[in-house]
């Protein structure tokens, strides 16, 4: 049976929301999104969808260099919470990544 698109996307929700937790603790991701729905109409839910839209939230709310860590942690650990090794050690753009698992989960369907 295959997968449907939509099993991904709350795959990689739950752990984009894991990884926030673990970068920033549970209040403060609450406040995270509370912030991201209120000024950018971003959910937590459309992350995997909106992902450019929520880099440049980071990027407003922490600052160019402050996003670029939280980016690059997040990358680190939804990589490890989906089990996939990371190879390109150089590549911490979310987006990117997040193509990548799209696209290679495309080509599985």
């Amino acid at each position: 049976m295959k997968a449907k698109k939509g099993e991904l996307d709350k795959s990689l929700v739950v752990a984009l929301d894991a990884s926030m937790e673990n970068i920033f603790g549970k209040s403060a991701t609450k406040a995270v999104y509370y912030h991201l729905n209120k000024s950018y109409l971003l959910k937590p839910e459309e992350i995997p969808e909106k992902p450019q839209v929520f880099v440049k939230a980071m990027e407003e709310m922490f600052g160019e260099r402050g996003a670029e860590v939280i980016e690059a942690l997040l990358v680190k650990d939804l990589l490890a919470k989906l089990g996939i090794e990371c190879r390109d050690k150089e590549n911490n753009n979310l987006v990117d990544w997040l193509d990548k698992l799209k696209t290679t989960y495309s080509k599985k369907q």
